[in-house]
């Protein structure tokens, strides 16, 4: 990888409270710079992504970054092969219930900071973080950053940083009751971001199971081989649920070797 690293960041662990992290972060990429990485130059940026992904690394704004906790090997990146994969008799159940869902692909950044997804995020925190009102304007922030959309002069404008970022939107009767953001690469999908309507009617429909499925099926119908689902972590349980999407891949932290995990 040719980026230069700009730090290895440490925090308090936002999964272990009495852990800190160690991030190792870069500067994404350009789409210039990408195109010495690789022999696709029409799609530098994503044929670079894939070996980023498959080095364990994820997209977060303008950067890529990966956890190098030197005293904890618990974030295991986990990955589907997709052409493995085969859809359970409770997850088939699931997408026939869910029927009524319509979704839509975007990779237009006028479609990723609206008012409905603005109102839809807002919402979303506020029943996952109660403590942490936020403002419509930080809202736009935090939905800029994560779709990686920036500028050369740093301000806010509707330009796509990283040319493989796509909106995923889920509609019931019409209403936006999710947004799934993903990152695309030329063999591969990277599960960054879903945010949905919390009102009890909808989570009877398990929209994080559902949105997950989809993102399978949008791989199967176009041939992406691989599905990133982020970190795995075993001792946590906002983020040991993927481990029941089975077959699936663990990366070892130590010898970034992909081995198969049941």
């Amino acid at each position: 990888m040719s980026t230069d690293q700009i730090e290895l960041e440490r925090m308090t662990c936002g999964y272990f409270p009495d852990k800190i992290t160690c991030t190792e972060l870069y500067d994404f990429p350009t789409e210039a710079e990408a195109g010495q990485l690789t022999d696709n130059v029409q799609h530098a940026q994503q044929a670079a992504f894939d070996t980023m992904l498959e080095k364990g690394f994820r997209r977060y704004d303008t950067y890529i970054y990966r956890e190098v906790c030197p005293e904890c090997r618990k974030c295991v990146p986990i990955r589907i092969r997709v052409s493995d994969f085969t859809f359970s008799k409770n997850q088939r159940h699931l997408l026939r219930k869910n029927s009524g869902i319509t979704v839509s692909v975007t990779n237009d950044p006028k479609d990723f900071v609206t008012p409905e997804k603005v109102a839809l995020m807002k919402k979303y925190t506020l029943r996952h973080d109660p403590d942490r009102i936020q403002s419509d304007d930080q809202i736009i922030t935090n939905l800029y950053k994560m779709n990686g959309l920036a500028d050369e002069r740093g301000l806010f404008a509707l330009k796509l940083f990283f040319s493989g970022v796509m909106n995923m939107d889920y509609r019931l009767d019409g209403r936006l009751i999710g947004c799934g953001i993903v990152d695309a690469g030329t063999a591969s999908l990277s599960s960054n971001y879903f945010y949905y309507d919390t009102d009890p009617a909808v989570m009877k429909l398990s929209p994080g199971t559902y949105s997950i499925l989809r993102e399978i099926q949008y791989c199967k119908d176009n041939g992406l081989p691989f599905y990133y689902l982020g970190y795995y972590i075993a001792d946590c349980e906002k983020m040991s649920y993927k481990g029941k999407f089975v077959p699936h891949e663990l990366r070892d932290p130590l010898t970034g070797i992909w081995s198969t995990g049941m």
